[in-house]
């Protein structure tokens, strides 16, 4: 029984030399061996890459990701867009405050709407606004609206005084209120925490 197993595993076991050694190593494959390896190689079947599933459960998901970025993105600008407005809105009235102050004048203000909206004190132009013209404000977004001039507000020259009333502006839901009071200061805030 001895003999027999050792003449079988001489027979059936081969030996291979090494590509690249210096020295004679042989290695010896069983016959057992080499049939797994070549069904292990028959049976890979998968190539390197992906399924249509997981391609599509990837695209899927980043398309959510970029919708939602996209949608806070437009909501910075929007909100980008009102500062500036409010900014150059409060700049206009403090202008139009100091200069009936110190011309101890009337100044009303009034509003010219259409595409782009123009507010100004003083005489109201016929032919319209224009851009970089004293006591008058053009729309620095045509995005963002004059909703309404509640109060007919105006400055008075006299001990730097106002009539009293406010401004409400905005775009899509965003509504922001520009407050003159009687005392000729103007502060901002935004619609719902006013009422």
């Amino acid at each position: 029984m001895a003999w027999q197993t050792s003449q079988r595993s001489a027979t059936s076991c081969k030996a291979i030399k090494k590509a690249g050694s210096k020295p004679a190593i042989h290695q010896y494959v069983t016959g057992r061996d080499a049939s797994a390896r070549h069904n292990s190689a028959m049976k890979k079947t998968r190539t390197n890459g992906f399924t249509l599933v997981e391609l599509l459960l990837v695209l899927t998901i980043a398309a959510l990701l970029s919708l939602a970025s996209l949608q806070g993105w437009q909501s910075w600008q929007q909100r980008q867009r009102m500062q500036e407005t409010a900014r150059q809105l409060q700049r206009f009235l403090h202008g139009v405050r100091a200069w009936a102050n110190w011309h101890n004048r009337e100044q009303p203000l009034w509003l010219l709407t259409g595409e782009r909206w123009c507010l100004g004190s003083g005489a109201v132009p016929a032919a319209g606004c224009d851009s970089g013209r004293r006591l008058q404000l053009l729309a620095p977004h045509p995005q963002v609206h004059i909703i309404a001039i509640e109060g007919a507000p105006g400055f008075y020259g006299k001990r730097n005084v106002a009539k009293a009333g406010h401004i409400i502006f905005g775009e899509g839901s965003l509504r922001w209120r520009m407050i003159i009071s009687s005392r000729g200061r103007i502060r901002l805030c935004q619609v719902a925490p006013c009422l």
